[in-house]
């Protein structure tokens, strides 16, 4: 009340509605007018008028505030585990990759050796009479074979059981060991294992992740390359597409992307579609060149798959200068005894040997057999294809006996290791047969011959360039064995399949054409032969330097039908423009095949029998 008695007018309550208004604050418990409007004094006035409701949301506040705590806690610890575990996640991939690489790096020849050694050491020891019979079985088996078996079924095979057993409840790791022990069996040139394996990887990613994961996509990938080692292209081939078509929203310059477009080019290849391949390889790297340079890895990778296509379509030129650009860089970058580096000396001794230059050819090869020997054994796949390689260069070098032997080796070693029927088993077959026709032994080489036809045909089919290649491989042997009949009957029922599928710039085909002129001439067909050889000549002339053996070799076969056909004056041109140039060269200036072809035209001039011999100089 001491409002209503203050001394200044100026502060009572202006009227008697205003006093009675503050008794009706005092009596709801609401802040007086009387009073100083204090923060402290109207909330003291709020809690009185609402003890109960404070009383329940101080409650929930409190309950609020302490889940909030308790979960602030938890997510704590979760992060706290999860770190962990990414962690262990991490270690445990670390360790996977660390072994996965030891296991790539294992020498199976090595450990062949050492288990041959280890038993003559044990039979010295316990039976040493025995040694004799130790080393004649030792002489018909494969230790590096027995190694092989033995990591996959001791090894590799333990493995898979152990991610089974311990990592059933972590089946985003089990799918990365397996994957691992996967590139495993592969790079130990067990191809089905591998595929088994990879294939359960794909499974397990497409469910767990989607078809268009780029890990998945990844695994998709090595399965397709599994299944392209063992022949398997057609599978291959449907699902690289199918793959192709799930990556199709990553980045252009993906480099899981760019790796599926080239496995799919690699089994266009092997499938016959070398045109389909080399169109999608250059599209690719029309794409990858500006957006990730010149010389990036992938880059890189992409233009060797594209040159060595070109080469076998025909391009020569162009295709060893790319591969010589391609070497140079991964020679600076990576060093000599780097697998891609391998992968390019290799592409360019072939391209080399196609060129002509069978010396360095040559020399360049016995550098990739020597590394693949150190790095992955004398029997692996990868090494049998250097030392095949090898022999052929060594054949086209003069060097016949020696490549014999070492083809010999190559299909003996396929034999054990990759099965009688493999493709590999079957081209080493096919070189070696044309080795022997080489040295006039056809009795051995037609059978070989023989075999290796009926298996592709039955495999491959008539059309697939494999099947085409020995079809005219084989016709030129019955050729040269003197069954003319037979060999045109092969011969025109292939050329026309082997034009559509090979191309005219194929040598194979060119060389076909020549020998079919000859096969022509010598059933007394004059006209059939000139037309043959007159179209062979005008394709190597387009696809080689004049002063190539091919060339010389189909104008000295070509000139003597047209002069045994009354065209002197066309022979003699001929002869002046590309064959006497050849005759007129310094000797040291001239490479292993033009020497020999040189010595073939002198002594045929020599006897008076026109250029018959040398023709059969480049046949094989």
């Amino acid at each position: 009340m001491a409002k209503a008695m203050e001394h200044d007018r100026g502060r009572r309550y202006p009227t008697a509605a205003a006093l009675a208004d503050d008794l009706r604050r005092f009596l709801d418990g609401r802040p007086l007018l009387a009073v100083p409007p204090a923060r402290g004094y109207v909330l003291r006035k709020f809690a009185r008028r609402h003890r109960a409701g404070l009383a329940a949301a101080s409650v929930a506040l409190f309950a609020l505030l302490g889940g909030l705590a308790l979960s602030l806690h938890g997510l704590m610890q979760a992060r706290a585990q999860r770190a962990i575990a990414e962690q262990r996640s991490e270690q445990l991939e670390r360790v996977a990759a660390f072994q996965q690489s030891m296991l790539e790096e294992i020498d199976i020849e090595a450990m062949g050796l050492r288990l041959g050694e280890d038993l003559r050491q044990q039979v010295a020891r316990s039976a040493p009479g025995m040694a004799g019979q130790l080393e004649q079985v030792l002489g018909k088996v494969s230790t590096a074979e027995a190694a092989r078996s033995l990591m996959e079924a001791s090894v590799l095979a333990r493995a898979e059981e152990a991610i089974a057993r311990d990592f059933a409840d972590q089946p985003e790791l089990a799918a990365d060991l397996r994957e691992a022990s996967g590139r495993v069996h592969e790079a130990l040139g067990l191809y089905a294992s591998a595929e088994r394996t990879l294939a359960r990887v794909v499974e397990w990613r497409q469910a767990a992740l989607g078809p268009d994961d780029p890990a998945t996509l990844r695994a998709r990938r090595a399965h397709a390359a599994a299944l392209r080692q063992l022949s398997h292209y057609d599978e291959a081939r449907t699902l690289l597409e199918a793959a192709l078509a799930d990556a199709s929203g990553l980045p252009p310059d993906d480099e899981t992307r760019a790796m599926i477009e080239l496995e799919l080019g690699e089994v266009q290849g092997l499938q016959g579609d070398l045109a389909g391949a080399r169109a999608a390889r250059q599209a690719l790297l029309a794409r990858l060149e500006p957006m990730r340079g010149a010389e990036d890895r992938l880059v890189l990778r992409v233009k060797s798959d594209l040159a060595m296509n070109m080469a076998r379509m025909g391009d020569l030129p162009e295709a060893r200068a790319m591969l010589e650009e391609v070497l140079a860089i991964r020679r600076r970058r990576l060093g000599d005894d780097h697998a891609d580096t391998v992968a390019s000396m290799s592409a360019l001794a072939i391209a080399l040997a196609m060129h002509g230059q069978s010396h360095d050819a040559v020399e360049l090869q016995r550098q990739v057999v020597a590394v693949q020997e150190r790095r992955l054994g004398s029997e692996h796949p990868d090494t049998l294809a250097a030392r095949g390689n090898l022999a052929g260069m060594l054949s086209d070098s003069g060097d016949t006996e020696s490549a014999i032997g070492e083809a010999e080796a190559v299909v003996e070693a396929r034999r054990r290791v990759l099965g009688e029927e493999h493709p590999m088993t079957l081209r080493g077959m096919l070189n070696l047969a044309s080795l022997r026709a080489r040295l006039d032994d056809l009795e051995g080489a037609l059978p070989l011959e023989e075999q290796v036809l009926e298996a592709r045909m039955r495999l491959l089919g008539p059309e697939h360039p494999d099947t085409l290649f020995v079809a005219l491989n084989h016709a030129m042997s019955l050729s040269r064995a003197g069954r003319l009949r037979q060999a045109q009957a092969l011969f025109a029922d292939t050329m026309p399949r082997a034009l559509e599928v090979l191309g005219g710039k194929h040598p194979q085909y060119q060389l076909a054409m020549t020998v079919w002129g000859v096969t022509l001439e010598d059933a007394g067909d004059l006209a059939g032969a000139a037309a043959r050889l007159g179209e062979a000549l005008a394709l190597r002339e387009q696809a080689l330097p004049p002063d190539a053996h091919q060339v010389v070799d189909t104008a000295w076969s070509l000139a003597r039908v047209l002069r045994a056909a009354g065209r002197a004056a066309e022979a003699d041109a001929l002869h002046a423009r590309l064959v006497a140039p050849l005759l007129a060269a310094d000797p040291a200036t001239l490479d292993p095949r033009q020497r020999v072809l040189r010595e073939h035209i002198e002594e045929a001039i020599a006897e008076g029998e026109g250029p018959r011999a040398a023709a059969v100089a480049g046949r094989h």
